[in-house]
């Protein structure tokens, strides 16, 4: 039969020490202010990164509204880049039949 004088016996001999000596105490005010400051901490963060992302868009924009104002006032559109549908159905036709003889 196990009592509790053997128990504490065994702890002490396992441990090098009595029971309540290893006891920790949590200091749950500090625990709980540090979760607190590291929560608030990481909206900040992303609050910021958030304001930078907008920053950094809206002057991207700025200087695409720019070049594009520019182009429009020197005259330069670009047709080179436009096919027609009897063109763009040919491209498509030639794609199939390479990838069917190829693959």
């Amino acid at each position: 039969m196990i009592d509790n004088d053997n128990c504490l016996r065994a702890f002490k001999l396992v441990s090098g020490g009595n029971k309540e000596s290893h006891m920790e105490v949590v200091d749950w005010n500090y625990a709980i202010a540090t979760l607190v400051i590291r929560f608030v901490g990481i909206f900040v963060v992303l609050g910021i990164l958030q304001a930078i992302m907008q920053i950094t868009g809206r002057i991207f924009a700025h200087i695409d509204l720019q070049k594009k104002s520019a182009e429009e006032t020197n005259g330069a559109t670009n047709l080179s880049g436009t096919i027609t549908e009897d063109q763009a159905a040919a491209v498509g036709m030639a794609l199939y039949l390479y990838d069917k003889k190829h693959y």
